[in-house]
């Protein structure tokens, strides 16, 4: 019927390709066979079809860069301000380092008693020093803090805990590195002296810091 010629008509023998002016105007500029009644509808239908063919985004492709390991979750990560290949990731086991953008990955943080880690904020202005907020908020247990690295990961310093709710919020200033808020769910922590006392400043969950 009218419905299948003008099928083969725009599909065959005049394919669509990108028209300045869209499909409408491709059609009308084409002049296609004369329709009516229910090839007109039919053909109004073909057209819907082949614009929201034309709209569907390029399906993106994954592929799994790390770490590798019996961590089940990355639960928070930061990129080394100097260096975008720089990243590091903080999981339930751990703490995990890659220098080439993910192709590769080194655990840092097996040295520690608690290998969960929440969260981690790199130093604006010195990339080598990092902190990393302990505990697992899928598996809290008291006594979290945050640790200290000053040597991109190399080694950490234990410092002091500061509640009983795993440390899932970290934020340093950027323009002042001075201060470091660390949140959890009993409350927002400060330092100002690079993590190694704590106050308490607020006595509400804080489960994120602009």
């Amino acid at each position: 019927g009218q419905a299948e010629a003008l099928s083969k008509w725009l599909v065959t023998d005049h394919p669509v390709r990108s028209q300045q002016g869209g499909l409408a105007t491709f059609l009308l500029r084409s002049r296609p066979p004369l329709l009516a009644g229910r090839g007109f509808l039919a053909f109004l239908l073909l057209c819907a079809q082949l614009t929201f063919a034309q709209t569907l985004p390029t399906p993106v492709a994954w592929t799994f860069a790390g770490p590798s390991g019996s961590n089940d979750r990355i639960i928070s990560f930061a990129v080394d301000p100097r260096n975008e290949s720089v990243i590091y990731a903080a999981t339930p086991g751990g703490i995990w380092k890659t220098q080439d953008a993910g192709a590769t990955w080194t655990a840092v943080f097996e040295s520690q008693s608690s290998m969960a880690v929440c969260s981690i904020a790199i130093d604006p202005q010195l990339s080598d020093v990092i902190y990393a907020g302990t505990g697992d908020d899928q598996s809290p247990r008291p006594a979290q803090g945050v640790v200290r690295s000053t040597d991109g990961g190399r080694t950490w310093t234990a410092v002091q805990r500061i509640t009983d709710r795993p440390v899932c919020t970290l934020a340093i200033d950027p323009t002042s590195p001075a201060p470091i808020f660390a949140g959890s769910e009993e409350g927002l922590f400060l330092s100002t002296d690079a993590a190694s006392t704590w106050s308490k400043v607020l006595k509400v969950p804080v489960p994120s810091v602009a």
